[in-house]
């Protein structure tokens, strides 16, 4: 495993964990995009929760 995601369901917020040298956390808001290396995808939060918030 090189990524797991963690999407919150009542706010815009997605936590990306990645392992370099151990794992790493990047935290995503409202406005901004997320990449997934290990899936060679890019997505905005906004796209990722129109359908849900």
């Amino acid at each position: 495993m090189q990524e797991y995601v963690l999407i919150n369901q009542k706010v815009q917020q997605v936590e990306v964990y990645r392992r370099i040298d151990g794992w790493v956390a990047h935290t995503y808001g409202p406005g901004e995009g997320i990449e997934l290396m290990s899936l060679n995808l890019s997505i905005s939060l906004d796209e990722l929760y129109s359908a849900v918030l």
